[in-house]
């Protein structure tokens, strides 16, 4: 027997994340996304903020933020050292999209928040930077960004069909 059974997805835009890299170049994400993640210690479970800017205009580039929080810790100000285990931040710039430059974070600070009570995961990034060491010459960036992104998911309006045995 055949079934049509919705499908539960992320919603589009169950947030937002903006904010500049370098001081002048905005960074306005289309698509943010809150997750939970478990990772080795001392990160531990985590709650994720992935977010994502597309360029409007061909060949459609893209420039991600992935930032994780260690659940065990209260809401506040952190250090976004290098060596830090409660905060971890990642930037990927496909701008060139056969040669992605990821960066990982050297500094600045996170202030996060995530309440229970709604699932929203909130913050500000402030001169948080990020480098990058794959070529003789090392890359850095400094990112300031607000984001708040929540678990809210929406039904496809696309079913999908499976089989169920009779």
């Amino acid at each position: 027997m055949k079934m049509n059974t919705p499908t539960t997805r992320q919603a589009v835009m169950a947030g937002t994340c903006v904010g500049t890299i370098n001081t002048s170049d905005v960074y306005e994400a289309g698509l943010v996304e809150l997750y939970e993640r478990t990772y080795p210690p001392l990160h531990n479970d985590a709650y994720v903020m992935f977010a994502r800017q597309r360029t409007t205009t061909p060949p459609h580039t893209t420039k991600e933020i992935t930032l994780s929080f260690s659940k065990e810790q209260p809401n506040g100000t952190y250090d976004a050292a290098s060596n830090s285990h409660i905060v971890r931040i990642t930037f990927a710039d496909y701008s060139v999209p056969d040669k992605p430059v990821i960066y990982t974070q050297n500094g600045g600070t996170a202030e996060l928040k995530y309440d229970v009570t709604t699932g929203v995961f909130s913050g500000t990034l402030t001169s948080v930077v990020v480098e990058n060491h794959d070529d003789d010459v090392d890359k850095t960036l400094t990112l300031d960004m607000t984001f708040s992104a929540n678990k809210n998911t929406a039904m496809s309006s696309r079913s999908r069909t499976r089989s169920i045995a009779a």
